[in-house]
C-alpha cells in the first residue's frame, strides 16, 4: 500500500471510530458506566493521534485497535449485561445466565479427590 493510501485508510478508521463513539454516547444505558467503559478507548485515540506524525503503527494494528475500541464503546452503550446480541443468543438457544458457571462448578467438583469432595 502506498503512503497516501495508508493515510486515507488511517483517516477512514479515525472517522469510523469517532462515529461509533458519537453513537455510543447518544442515550447510553448509564452514563457512569459509559464513561468507565469508553474512557480507555478515548485515551488511546488521543495518544495514537498525537503520536501519528512521529510514530506510526501498521494498518493492521490500527484496524485491531479500532475493533477493540469498538467493543469497549458498544459495551459502554448497552452495558455487557444488557447487550441485545447476548440477549438474543440467550433467548434463541434457551440459555441461562448461570449455564457456564454451573458447568464449570460441576466439572470442578467431579475432578476433586473423594476425600476433598466429602468435606
Amino acid at each position: 500500500m502506498t503512503e497516501a493510501g495508508a493515510k486515507r485508510l488511517h483517516l477512514a478508521l479515525l472517522v469510523i471510530g469517532v462515529a461509533i463513539l458519537a453513537w455510543s454516547a447518544w442515550k447510553p444505558h448509564d452514563y457512569f458506566t459509559w464513561i468507565l467503559e469508553v474512557f480507555p478507548a478515548i485515551i488511546a485515540g488521543v495518544v495514537l493521534t498525537a503520536l501519528y506524525p512521529r510514530f506510526r503503527f501498521t494498518s493492521l494494528v490500527y484496524v485491531l485497535i479500532l475493533i477493540h475500541a469498538s467493543i469497549l464503546m458498544i459495551g459502554g452503550h448497552y452495558t455487557y449485561a444488557e447487550m441485545p446480541l447476548f440477549n438474543w443468543l440467550r433467548d434463541e438457544f434457551h440459555l441461562r445466565a448461570t449455564t457456564t458457571i454451573a458447568w464449570v462448578t460441576s466439572r470442578r467438583a467431579s475432578s476433586r479427590p473423594s476425600s476433598c469432595a466429602r468435606s
